[in-house]
């Protein structure tokens, strides 16, 4: 009789561990990378360039998790360009007095049939950096600042 006392104080600490645990995955919302300002070269882009390097400045918090990347361009005439990554395809190189901000090439950006006249450029990533993510389908949604840019005619 003694034993199942002793077994059910202990039962109390059990649930409270597991819900203390459940609660810190359901709030593991910090994203692994944060961009927050960017800078397209060249500035003007014609119409079907191949090799339009984007390079932004970013914040690494410590943690890699996977992920989808979907990168956007709109036009002068608001028509929208998506394309979908399963892979994340930028090298983060960090700062030499501060590790945890750098700046973050990415892939050559293609430049479809666009309209002239100012454009714009956004990333979208979606991160799953826990099993609950990835059972519920709740990424991390992290949405970069746009970078503004040109198409000539």
């Amino acid at each position: 009789m003694l034993f199942l006392v002793r077994h059910y104080l202990f039962l109390p600490q059990i649930v409270a561990a597991v819900f203390g645990y459940m609660v810190w995955v359901a709030l593991d919302r910090t994203p692994p990378l944060v961009l927050f300002d960017g800078k397209i070269t060249p500035g003007i882009v014609n119409p079907g360039e191949h090799d339009v390097k984007v390079l932004w400045r970013a914040r690494y918090s410590g943690r890699d998790c996977p992920g989808l990347t979907q990168r956007e361009l709109i036009d002068s005439g608001r028509h929208l360009w998506p394309e979908l990554k399963r892979v994340r395809g930028g090298i983060f190189e960090p700062d030499a007095d501060n590790p945890l901000l750098g700046t973050v090439s990415t892939p050559p950006l293609y430049i479809p049939n666009m309209l002239p006249g100012k454009a714009e450029y956004r990333v979208t990533q979606f991160y799953y950096c826990n099993w609950l993510q990835r059972l519920l389908n709740w990424p991390i949604v992290e949405v970069s600042p746009f970078i503004t840019f040109e198409v000539s005619k």
